[in-house]
């Protein structure tokens, strides 16, 4: 008896121990891809669909293969030794990979290098991992257990692995000690799970895997450079003098120098450089010389020093100085020439706080607004460019206030090229939508000047000279002089045209136009076939969404008959995972929209999922329910993710906790639809050991294969072309449409 309960104390640890170490491996690999990606959201989409690839694939090639195995707990302590030597060096490739692809670091990649670059590092971590899915479950089988089981019990374990690395992501942490952690957990794991009775030869294979990878971490590795985080930074900075380098809440970030200037890097771009004398002073001078009295000054992101040096000059009473990360402003202190100088002056507020609730809270109006930030690659930055943020701007700005920010680039010919003209259209649109008088001056980067009916803004120069000799203000690069020659009036009414007749969409808080851009630029670049591609999808309609629910629907309407429950049991699940991942990937990129931290949030969000895959699972394997009410509960928590971001972006839900809590809710509902489905897929198969282990396999193939596929879709399409939105209504309408599948059907006819 004694032994028996080892034994299914065993199993069920592993099945536990197995979904711990996915999502701690998953989580930790998707921020250091997200990094090496300028922190491009679209990477967590790809990220988890190659995730889900590789497990699958795994899971499938080797479910028939675990079912004839006679000791599984022996491979399974072979998958753990083995993926505590790949744990780590999967992390190290994500400092190398983008390089390694063509794609130097601090130029943007197209979603083709993210998506390769995803499938490559998570290779190795994957495979093994549906495999050790297999071998667990058939351990399940062996104690007469259910081999739905696993699935709950891994969900579970990934739940557990989630709320702990939130906690760890919280503040600034190391960005590779979580691989360390990882391979210990999996070296115990090898050594507790084997039937050591007669584990002799697997014991021998164990001391060859843990040899492996003491020989990684002392031959000229990590522990040669002093640890694991010295040489992942000195391989994704290399060649760069960088003097400090860590993760935040929000990203990663890197101060570094060669001692005539500092720059801050977030996710490997180029953040703010100091000194940056051009840049500062077109960004100063211009919106406050348009503003008859600039008392009141706000600076949003971007590096306070030279920015602030050239805004004092003028006659400002106070300068309010916000940065989403405090990190970011860690770095700008210590590295940063000037700050603390500047930062003491009684007219100057430096504060790390979000520009979103901070100005909604504020009853404080500004004479000049400044966004100090890059180009919007993502919704990280997106969110300050939105009708959405601009309202909320221009509803704290004077009645002759001016906002400025920068936005794409004009070449010197004006020969756009498709993404450059949608950004720059986009960004002139938006804001021409919010503001009565919006000019735009391409001085290479454009800048954007916007204000009321009561503003002065206008791109004229003379007026501007005018303002800057009567404040006693002297600037090299913003005279009328140095002006004029770089860009003549016919130039800006030219650009102003081509923006104008361009056919942009207006940048929104849930369709982020950024995504759409770079997919313009980058199948620019590919080949002119995939430009048309890219300019047809472009201009896709809305209903093209309905395609691949229409053909779920078909295929489940085909398969709902006797004879076929195990097709029509992959079919669900696939569907089901399908629509997980678009609900889980929209829900995270619409809480990145509106509130900014899914960098650290993304554990946790990952967590309520399992967390809800394993209610689900083990709520359906004792009541069980029959296919209706599992479908029903999977098309519910679809449509409820929907209307969740629906309600946190019409009742403007920004902050971490009302966002954060609503979204938790909806991941945790949609890991509930995607429990119950799963499992009733598995019920209806057969219980038989082998065929056991073999059906459970190949269901969780195809619900893996579901997810891929809604992953690779929700980052490459249907996020750039249809938006949060599109992306949420996608899953729903698929669970809805095997749901309909089934109307009118007996539920006999799957027995």
């Amino acid at each position: 008896m004694p032994l028996k309960k080892i034994t299914g104390d065993k199993a069920a640890t592993a099945a536990f121990m197995i979904g711990f170490i996915a999502l701690w491996d998953q989580a930790v690999i998707t921020r250091r891809l997200m990094a090496a990606f300028a922190g491009n959201e679209l990477t967590i989409a790809m990220c988890l669909s190659a995730w889900m690839t590789w497990t699958g694939a795994g899971a499938a090639a080797t479910s028939a293969w675990a079912g004839r195995l006679k000791k599984p707990e022996n491979f399974l302590a072979l998958a753990f030794a083995s993926l505590a030597a790949l744990t780590p060096a999967a992390l190290l490739s994500t400092a190398l990979i983008k390089e390694w692809l063509g794609s130097p670091l601090g130029e943007t990649a197209g979603p083709g290098v993210m998506m390769l670059a995803c499938f490559l590092v998570t290779l190795p971590l994957g495979f093994p991992l549906g495999l050790a899915f297999n071998l667990a479950a058939r351990m399940q089988v062996d104690r007469e257990a259910p081999a739905g089981r696993t699935y709950g019990l891994e969900a579970l374990g990934a739940f557990a692995a989630g709320i702990i690395l939130a906690l760890w992501f919280r503040d600034k942490s190391s960005p590779a000690s979580p691989a360390w952690a990882a391979s210990i957990l999996l070296i115990t794991m090898a050594a507790f799970v084997p039937d050591r009775p007669r584990a002799g030869r697997w014991s021998f294979a164990l001391v060859l895997e843990l040899t492996a990878l003491a020989a990684f971490a002392l031959a000229g590795g990590p522990a040669r450079q002093g640890s694991l985080d010295v040489y992942y930074n000195g391989l994704f900075w290399r060649g760069l003098p960088v003097k400090e380098a860590f993760d935040s809440r929000y990203s990663y970030l890197a101060a570094g120098g060669d001692g005539h200037e500092t720059t801050i890097y977030v996710d490997g771009s180029p953040a703010a450089t100091f000194p940056d004398e051009r840049h500062d002073q077109i960004l100063a001078h211009l919106p406050l010389a348009l503003a008859p009295s600039p008392k009141r000054v706000l600076v949003v992101g971007g590096g306070f020093s030279g920015l602030a040096g050239e805004i004092l000059l003028h006659p400002v009473e106070r300068l309010d100085y916000i940065v989403l990360d405090p990190g970011f402003l860690e770095l700008e202190r210590e590295y940063a020439p000037d700050f603390g100088r500047l930062s003491r002056d009684p007219r100057a507020n430096v504060a790390a706080f979000d520009a979103r609730p901070f100005l909604k809270s504020s009853e404080r109006q500004y004479d000049v607004i400044i966004i100090n930030l890059p180009d919007p690659h993502g919704a990280s930055l997106g969110r300050y460019y939105t009708r959405e943020f601009l309202e909320l701007a221009a509803s704290r700005l004077s009645e002759a206030g001016v906002l400025a920010f920068t936005a794409g680039s004009t070449p010197p010919n004006l020969s756009y090229d498709a993404g450059q003209l949608a950004a720059t259209a986009t960004a002139y649109k938006t804001a021409g939508e919010v503001f009565d008088r919006v000019a735009i001056v391409p001085l290479g980067e454009n800048l954007f000047l916007a204000g009321g009916k009561g503003s002065r803004v206008a791109a004229d120069f003379s007026a501007i000279q005018k303002t800057m000799d009567e404040r006693g203000v002297v600037s090299f690069y913003v005279n009328e002089k140095v002006l004029s020659a770089e860009v003549q009036e016919s130039m800006i009414r030219e650009v102003a045209d081509r923006l104008e007749a361009a056919d942009a969409k207006t940048d929104r808080d849930l369709n982020p136009r950024a995504y759409a851009s770079a997919l313009l630029t980058w199948a620019e670049k590919t080949s002119p076939r995939a430009a048309g591609a890219a300019a047809f999808l472009a201009r896709a309609p809305a209903w093209m969404m309905l395609v691949f629910p229409v053909l779920a629907l078909a295929a489940g309407r085909a398969l709902a008959r006797p004879g076929k429950a195990a097709a029509f049991s992959a079919l669900a699940a696939g569907v089901t995972g399908y629509a997980s991942m678009t609900a889980s990937f929209g829900l995270m990129l619409a809480f990145q929209s509106l509130v900014g931290s899914i960098y650290h949030m993304l554990a946790f969000f990952s967590a309520c999922f399992m967390a809800g895959l394993g209610v689900g699972s083990l709520l359906w394997i004792k009541g069980g329910g029959g296919w209706r009410p599992a479908l029903a509960v999977s098309a519910s928590s679809a449509s409820a993710a929907a209307l969740a971001v629906y309600l946190a972006s019409s009742l403007g839900m920004d902050g971490p906790w009302s966002a954060g809590t609503l979204f938790a809710l909806a991941l945790f509902f949609q890991g509930v639809g995607g429990g119950a489905v799963f499992t009733q897929a598995t019920m209806g198969l057969p219980r038989e050991k082998e065929n056991g282990a073999l059906g459970s396999g190949l269901i969780y193939g195809a619900d893996l294969a579901g997810g891929a596929a809604g992953g690779a879709l929700a980052g490459v399409a249907l996020t750039p072309l249809f938006g949060i939105t599109g992306t949420l209504v996608s899953g729903a309408a698929m669970t809805v449409a095997v749901y309909l599948a089934i109307a009118g059907k007996k539920e006999e006819i799957f027995d």
